[in-house]
């Protein structure tokens, strides 16, 4: 997948760090991440494959509302070539709160949506408090670890989806070929995720993916360029008379 994915993990209360991808293809969490639900929107059939595109619904809503609200977009991006996957955040959010008013507790409605979730949330208390999120001080994003750690899980998911595609289009020489055809001419890019697009709090964690990803590929290529100069150090000894 073109879209690397590290697994959070928290070292302090305060301090959240990133561990390598490979905790993730190998199961390197020490809790189960929850399976994300997702709506997709399919490549027409006669267009060519150009790539995959995350969709990252908003605070209190969901893939289905997502989905609905970028409908024409997602028609468009489908003739251009582009599959479109909405995620489901796996928070769900309530729908009543108890607040105090006069010294006395009441329970106000939050809205009528029943399935409201969201990909992180800012009290402990109440996780339909958004005020701290208006406020623009210091905070807490709750949940982000196991949010993340849920994407993850869903790309290695994925790629395991198509390297058994890849592997039952291979039984014959003209499935292969039916294969190569469906994926643009056999070019592997076309099934990876090129784009996360994403609105309100969901724009927020498509920064944090974005960001978490940029810093695996660069942990990725200084292992490599460190393990390249030590091969070249190795082969440019003179040998030993």
């Amino acid at each position: 997948m073109s879209l690397t994915m590290p697994l959070l993990h928290k070292n302090d209360e305060n301090d959240v760090t990133c561990r390598h991808k490979n905790d993730i293809f190998k199961g390197g969490t020490t809790a189960t991440p929850p399976k994300l639900n997702t709506l997709i929107i399919p490549v027409k059939e006669e267009v060519k494959r150009k790539g995959k595109i995350l969709m990252i619904h908003g605070w209190a809503q969901n893939a289905k509302v997502f989905c609905f609200k970028t409908k024409n977009l997602a028609r468009k991006l489908s003739m251009a070539g582009y599959e479109c996957i909405y995620l489901e955040a796996p928070f769900l959010l309530p729908m009543t709160s108890m607040v105090n008013v006069e010294g006395n507790p009441v329970e106000i409605v939050n809205g009528k949506r029943e399935n409201a979730r969201a990909w992180f949330y800012y009290s402990d208390i109440d996780r339909s408090d958004a005020t701290l999120a208006l406020s623009e001080q210091h905070m807490k994003y709750i949940g982000l670890e196991e949010s993340v750690n849920s994407i993850g899980s869903f790309l290695r998911l994925q790629e395991e989806e198509e390297e058994e595609k890849e592997r039952r289009h291979k039984n014959s020489e003209g499935e292969q070929l039916q294969y190569e055809q469906y994926c643009d001419d056999g070019d592997d890019d076309n099934d990876n995720f090129c784009a996360v697009l994403g609105f309100s709090q969901g724009a927020v964690f498509a920064h944090v993916l974005a960001c978490l990803s940029s810093r695996a590929r660069l942990h990725d290529q200084k292992k490599k360029e460190s393990t390249g100069s030590k091969f070249r150090d190795t082969t440019e000894e003179e040998p030993s008379t």
